[in-house]
């Protein structure tokens, strides 16, 4: 593992640290967070270890007005449960605006925490 901020996660009973890559979304500058964890591909060889993805977090909506340094979040669905727990963390930093999606609300939010220094 590199030595990047972890997040300490449980999902459905396994413990996951998970580590933040932020990039960009390919069609403009917005932020695309996502978070990988290690995966081990030997069990009897504890050095054959990759990289696998976790969950992306943000979702892209270009038409979408943001201020600078605003991302989308998608805080529902199999997201609902680690954004609260980055909310609770100051990872991610709620501006207590949502936008409307067809049936889905994205919550706008800053990166707060660890974040901001990938940033």
């Amino acid at each position: 593992m590199n030595d990047t901020a972890t997040f300490h996660f449980n999902s459905y009973g396994q413990d996951f640290d998970l580590v933040p890559r932020l990039e960009r979304y390919a069609n403009g500058d917005r932020v695309a967070l996502s978070f990988w964890y290690e995966e081990s591909l030997d069990d009897n060889d504890p050095e054959a270890t990759y990289m696998a993805p976790f969950a992306k977090v943000t979702v892209n909506m270009p038409d979408i007005h943001l201020n600078d340094g605003e991302v989308l979040i998608k805080d529902y669905a199999e997201n609902a449960e680690l954004v609260e727990a980055l909310v609770q963390a100051g990872w991610l930093i709620p501006t207590g605006r949502e936008v409307n999606s067809g049936f889905v609300f994205p919550m706008v939010a800053r990166l707060g925490g660890p974040l901001t220094d990938l940033s």
